[in-house]
């Protein structure tokens, strides 16, 4: 299974999986590090990940990109063309203008992929190669080392070219915050037009509003008017104005429940206290880009007895980069030997003696594909929809995870509060600070 890295500037590499491990929130992977500085990224990043096909490799040419890597390999006393070799052909993917890691003498070294063959993206792994195979290596020689000048030119060109790399990433990295930035103001403009001068201030009716920065603003309204006139009223506030929620409920704490738009301000309302809820933006820039592509966008609304999900950060089980990649080594020269003809004794007998497999030629032929009007491929399974019932033990139970009450007031607080997942949330736990 191989996959295509993509980051929202564009820049892509691919790699193929080694495992799928459990306790992984959904939309989330697990990359090596060497690779996220590859793409200019950083943890919880958004990048695209899409399943792909390559060619096998024919060729690699490649660019140390520190002289000191040649110094590494004339110490170790092997040919630099045959530690390429042996050492690249331990990846699963190669990428053009990627860099990868190189291991001489138990340091590592960045070598960039300047191209390869037969196509821009390539992959090393072949399930239907009885044997390691043979590929064409090649590398821009070492300026001369005696030459103190020609040394600093090299090294210079290449620290220009990975400096000119990341600022361009930088900028990249600016221009979608301030796409975002852009996103999120033009959502609350227009809010506020949406919202403006309806009719229901002025009136008899005392309100205060507690907002989440934990300011409060108090007006008047109009008996009779619409919700509608406190979601406007909040909108004009400091704290939205700083914020720019991407919209706001009210959550009435006598009795507790979320009001309508559409619902009509009463004398209950006088003289009480409702908290306003913050809508975030969308997580994804696919959808918060599409405000700014919408002549007249609308707001976006959950779904009748639905709340968006709460925003803390899913945690990310710890994973022992250098383990993984024990593991992967492992699995790899362990494949050599058993496609080789070795018995699985005798594998795990010359992996734990350090013997690697020579490089030998042998078939490049292409993976097989299914005959015409055969079986096609198997296809991903549609992920099942939650029945109502599934879905509400589901955030009965992400009630109690988070707060750690027991079922039947997790199930009461959500019936409270319309089954909103983050006001249950928010509604216990403000009962426990009281008591």
């Amino acid at each position: 299974m191989i996959f295509e890295i993509k980051t929202l500037l564009g820049r892509k590499t691919h790699c193929a999986i080694f495992e799928f491990f459990d306790g992984l929130p959904d939309m989330h992977v697990l990359i090596p590090k060497w690779v996220m500085e590859d793409l200019a990224i950083h943890e919880r990043e958004p990048v695209r990940v899409r399943g792909v096909e390559l060619d096998l490799v024919t060729s690699v040419k490649v660019q140390p990109h520190s002289v000191d890597f040649y110094s590494a390999v004339r110490d170790s006393q092997r040919d630099v063309k045959e530690l390429l070799t042996e050492s690249l052909s331990r990846f699963s993917t190669l990428t053009e203008d990627t860099a990868v890691p190189i291991e001489v003498n138990e340091k590592f070294f960045q070598v960039q992929v300047l191209s390869v063959e037969p196509h821009g993206a390539v992959r090393i792994i072949d399930m239907d190669v009885q044997h390691h195979f043979e590929f064409k290596v090649e590398f821009e020689p070492a300026p001369d080392l005696e030459d103190e000048n020609a040394t600093k030119e090299y090294q210079d060109r290449v620290l220009n070219s990975i400096k000119l790399r990341r600022e361009r990433s930088a900028a990249g990295r600016q221009e979608i915050e301030q796409r975002r930035s852009e996103a999120r103001r033009k959502r609350y403009e227009d809010l506020l037009q949406k919202f403006r001068g309806g009719q229901g201030e002025g009136g008899q009716i005392e309100i205060a509003l507690r907002m989440p920065d934990g300011s409060q603003v108090k007006g008047k309204f109009v008996e009779g008017s619409p919700v509608s006139s406190l979601v406007a009223f909040a909108l004009e506030s400091s704290w939205a104005k700083m914020a720019l929620p991407w919209g706001v409920y009210l959550r009435r704490a006598f009795p507790k429940q979320v009001l309508k738009e559409d619902e009509a301000i009463t004398k209950e309302f006088h003289r009480s206290a409702l908290s306003i809820q913050e809508e975030q933006a969308p997580e994804k820039d696919e959808e918060l880009f599409a405000v700014l592509r919408a002549s007249s966008p609308q707001r976006r609304k959950p779904p009748e007895g639905a709340e968006p999900e709460a925003l803390a950060p899913l945690p990310v089980p710890e994973r022992d980069e250098a383990t993984l990649m024990s593991r992967t080594q492992r699995a790899f020269e362990m494949q050599r030997f058993l496609r080789a003809g070795y018995s699985l004794e005798e594998a795990e007998e010359k992996f734990q003696a350090g013997e690697v497999l020579p490089p030998t030629a042998a078939s490049r032929r292409p993976a097989p594909r299914p005959p015409a009007g055969g079986l096609s491929p198997m296809k991903p399974k549609l992920k099942r929809s939650l029945s109502e019932e599934e879905e509400r033990t589901k955030r009965v139970e992400e009630v109690m995870g988070f707060t750690g009450v027991e079922r039947e007031v997790a199930e009461k607080a959500l019936e409270e509060n319309q089954w909103i997942t983050d006001l249950a949330v928010n509604s216990v736990l403000d009962n426990l600070t009281g008591d």
